[in-house]
């Protein structure tokens, strides 16, 4: 749980940052039924709700409405950012632990150990109309009202609580957590469903709104350009930080392999001008019988000597040795790291030029 410098700028923490309450919550496994296996909510998808909170720009009033799907942690990662006030749950469908205790009073036990100026942050309800009726009543003018659901509440026919929230507050924001592929998971044509049916509803998927963030499952669901002015401030974030740090490790990659080719190279060029003088040593005999049979004997030691340095080079030396399983992984993975025609790509091929004119070559 997070104290920024200013509570007016957004907090753009690390994935690892935010995450860190929410693992220590999962930690406890046998106090929340099957532990960490049980939530299919990943890292990625909840840094995406922290990020979607913090865009909203001002204070934030929210209802997690998917916390029983996600075992609380949703819950746990809204109440971790500091600009979020109030966090409103479904008390009936939450599941029980082992110890009998309701899961939102297990949540509550772990915010107020965690930090105890954050205990009265988390409210409950009896279901989801009476989560939004408590929202409703506890917003203040100037905040943002977010809610959190899960998409299986998409895949059968039906209206949501994502529909009944935005008939509530036309100006919030839904995010969906747990969004399969387009073809096979049901949830996304009902949600393509209820933005057709919807009045002004746009939906956008936060995995086309950057390469980086092929593996997200969750959506932003809103009103009027909210949506897309959401997506677009996630997709410039990653494409901004991300896109910059795959460019560095191709021209890294490159570096490397040039490195090593030249390693390669120069302990071969030493070995061979080394072997006239060791010959010339050795040959020293008074026929021709004697010397042709020395010089055969001495070609298959430096044939030997060869082989072994270069195999020194290639896998036994310890500091080219990483080097090497670096450039294959690049190789390997070049089709992910820098997809032909993208960006990367020629970013890369841009640094192999100016790196070529800068030796000469």
């Amino acid at each position: 749980m997070n104290r920024p410098a200013s509570a007016s700028l957004p907090r753009i923490l690390t994935i690892d940052r935010v995450y860190e309450p929410v693992a220590e919550y999962l930690a406890a496994g046998d106090r929340i039924g099957d532990g960490p296996a049980a939530t299919p909510t990943s890292p990625l998808d909840l840094y995406l709700v922290h990020l979607l909170v913090e865009f909203a720009g001002r204070s934030v009033v929210a209802a997690d409405l998917a916390a029983g799907s996600t075992l609380g942690a949703s819950t746990v990662a809204l109440l971790a950012n500091p600009r979020v006030r109030r966090v409103f749950v479904e008390q009936g469908r939450w599941p029980s632990p082992p110890d009998g205790a309701r899961l939102h009073e297990t949540v509550a036990r772990f915010v107020e150990a965690r930090e105890p100026e954050r205990a009265g942050t988390l409210r409950t309800a009896a279901d989801v109309a009476a989560a939004i009726d408590a929202l409703a009543a506890a917003i203040a003018p100037g905040e943002a009202a977010v809610a959190i659901v899960s998409a299986s509440e998409f895949r059968d026919e039906g209206g949501s609580s994502a529909t009944a929230f935005l008939e509530r507050f036309p100006e919030g924001t839904v995010v969906v957590l747990g969004v399969g592929r387009p073809g096979v998971d049901r949830a996304v044509e009902g949600i393509l469903r209820e933005v057709r049916d919807g009045d002004g509803l746009e939906v956008r998927f936060l995995r086309d709104a950057s390469s980086s963030l092929f593996e997200a499952t969750a959506a932003v669901l809103a009103r009027g350009a909210t949506a897309d002015e959401r997506a677009r401030r996630v997709g410039e974030l990653f494409a901004t930080n991300y896109d910059f740090l795959a460019i560095l490790r191709d021209s890294c990659l490159y570096a490397v392999e040039r490195g090593s080719r030249a390693a390669d190279e120069a302990e071969a060029g030493r070995i061979a001008a080394a072997t006239p003088a060791r010959f010339a040593s050795k040959i020293d005999f008074e026929d021709a019988t004697h010397a042709h049979r020395a010089l055969r004997e001495e070609n298959e030691r430096l044939a030997r000597e060869l082989r072994e340095a270069r195999s020194w080079v290639r896998k036994g030396n310890p500091l080219l040795a990483p080097a090497r399983r670096v450039v294959a992984f690049g190789r390997r993975h070049r089709d992910w790291i820098a997809p032909a025609g993208s960006l990367r790509e020629r970013a890369a091929r841009r640094a192999i030029r100016v790196g070529g004119r800068l030796r000469g070559g």
